[in-house]
Formats: C-alpha cells, sequence, structure tokens
C-alpha cells in the first residue's frame, strides 16, 4: 500500500495544475454519477468553464504583456 501511495504522489508531482483539475472534475462526477444522475453531465459543465477560464486568462496575459512592451517602446 505504501508504494502505491509513493507511486500516485510521484505522478502528480510532475504534473500541471490544469492535468491535476482535469482529473479531479473526471473522478468527482464519476464517483457522484453512481448517486446522482446529472453528475457527469456538470462535469462537462465544470471541465468547459473551467477551459474557458484558461483560455480567456491565457490571452488576458499575452494582452498585458503586448501592452507593456508598446508603452516601453514609446517611452523609448
Amino acid at each position: 500500500m505504501k508504494n502505491i501511495y509513493y507511486f500516485l504522489k510521484w505522478n502528480l508531482n510532475g504534473m500541471e495544475s490544469y492535468t491535476k483539475r482535469i482529473l479531479a472534475y473526471l473522478l468527482l462526477g464519476g464517483v457522484l454519477s453512481f448517486v446522482w444522475q446529472y453528475a457527469m453531465g456538470i462535469t462537462c459543465i465544470c471541465l468547459f468553464v473551467d477551459f474557458l477560464q484558461d483560455i480567456i486568462r491565457s490571452q488576458y496575459r499575452d494582452f498585458k504583456r503586448e501592452q507593456e512592451e508598446m508603452l516601453n517602446d514609446i517611452k523609448g
């Protein structure tokens, strides 16, 4: 049992944060689907919102970086 714990810990340490979130959504949705029939549908919605939020955050970061570069070019 101890080896399984260390193996899981080793796998999770190298993963990106979005991969951990996706796995958490899928595991939670899978477990809850045994109790509640709409759990996987809500899981899909959560995954979509997470992807959308990640895309918007990435685009905003690019926008801010581009704005800073333009201001630095104007300042000289």
